[in-house]
């Protein structure tokens, strides 16, 4: 599968399934730039949570295109930026970039509310 291909699939899932999420970075009062996007949001389930895992219940996955974040300001979105879903703000504590050939196809957030 090439870069590209990757990249449709996942915009077309999302196009498809996805929820509207916006993500912002900056001050959450005043944030310097913002991006709507479709993307999928799952809450942790239990099964992911262990005593030593630091998982709580309030942390969830958010999968994004990079094809939305073309004019996104670099880096792409990572610790510190926030995520609202449902009308509810939630931080970036982690993020990763999956790339293949060194482009990258999909954008994962964890967030917590």
């Amino acid at each position: 599968m090439t870069p590209a291909n990757a990249i449709a699939t996942l915009n077309s899932q999302l196009a498809q399934h996805g929820k509207t999420v916006t993500v912002m970075r900056g001050a959450l009062a005043a944030p310097t730039t913002s991006q709507a996007a479709k993307g999928f949001v799952r809450g942790d389930k239990a099964t992911d949570i262990s005593g030593q895992s630091g998982i709580t219940q309030r942390i969830s996955t958010v999968i994004l295109s990079p094809t939305d974040f073309a004019a996104w300001p670099a880096p792409l979105p990572q610790k510190g930026d926030w995520c609202q879903v449902a009308g509810q703000t939630r931080q970036v504590l982690e993020f990763d970039h999956i790339a293949l050939n060194d482009v990258v196809v999909r954008i994962e957030l964890t967030v917590e509310d």
